[in-house]
């Protein structure tokens, strides 16, 4: 059976396994959410459309809140009511970023990056909470985020490493590393880093070591391989 609510091109669907139905959206910035009625005939429940342009990706946080983000650069959550849209939503707008979003689903975080400001929430019953929010010197732009206890973040001046504490979530400054093209946590206590001299460097939370891996300039990799997409490739073959 064919479903036609969208006016235009779905670019994003996520499933949710505890409701039984699926979200769709994309260019026309309206999500509907399907399910299976009686296990025969598929129909749409609700829908809601928060943002004003494409939608490029949606994300549930735990069972009950949706997140949409898209075109606009701005991050919209929808509170969910036994998977339905109850009509009501929030928009946290943000200047253009790489990373805008990270989530970590197992503690119920989200940390949001407003450009020159980090936020992390925690969800709360059918609600976003604001943990904390602090001010960076400096536009990020790269970030990773672990298990809600290490943020790393970087900008053209150098990578802050901050430690979060898990009771009260304040931020405790942890390492100020080189400014870095690419970060990613490859275990509970190692940060992956590339500098901007192209090296990939293990930094170990623990004892506060770092440990030069490899140098990308020196891996002969084909010509019309990008910068971010050599980084990636390299940086998840060694870990």
């Amino acid at each position: 059976k064919q479903i036609k609510k969208h006016q235009a091109a779905i670019l994003t669907i996520v499933g949710s396994e505890e409701h039984g139905c699926v979200y769709a959206s994309g260019i026309d910035s309206r999500i509907i959410c399907v399910r299976q009625l009686n296990g025969q005939e598929f129909v749409v429940s609700s829908q809601c459309r928060g943002q004003s342009h494409d939608i490029y990706s949606l994300c549930l946080l735990g069972s009950d809140v949706l997140l949409s983000g898209g075109i606009t650069t701005d991050l919209c959550y929808y509170p969910l009511n036994n998977g339905n849209f109850t009509g009501e939503y929030t928009n946290r707008p943000s200047l253009p970023a790489k990373q805008l979003v990270v989530t970590d689903a197992s503690q119920h975080l989200m940390l949001v990056n407003q450009y020159s400001r980090f936020e992390l929430w925690r969800k709360s019953e059918s609600q976003l909470d604001l943990l904390v929010s602090f001010q960076v010197f400096a536009p990020v732009t790269e970030l990773a985020f672990r298990l809600g206890r290490y943020l790393a973040y970087s900008n053209d001046l150098q990578t802050t490493v901050v430690s979060i504490d898990q009771e009260t979530f304040e931020l405790v400054k942890h390492l100020n590393l080189p400014p870095a093209l690419f970060l990613h946590f490859s275990e509970k206590h190692k940060l992956l880093l590339v500098t901007t001299d192209f090296a990939v460097v293990e930094i170990n939370l623990k004892k506060k070591t770092s440990e030069e891996r490899f140098r990308i300039d020196e891996v002969k990799l084909p010509s019309n391989f990008q910068l971010f997409e050599q980084t990636t490739l390299l940086v998840a073959s060694k870990i």
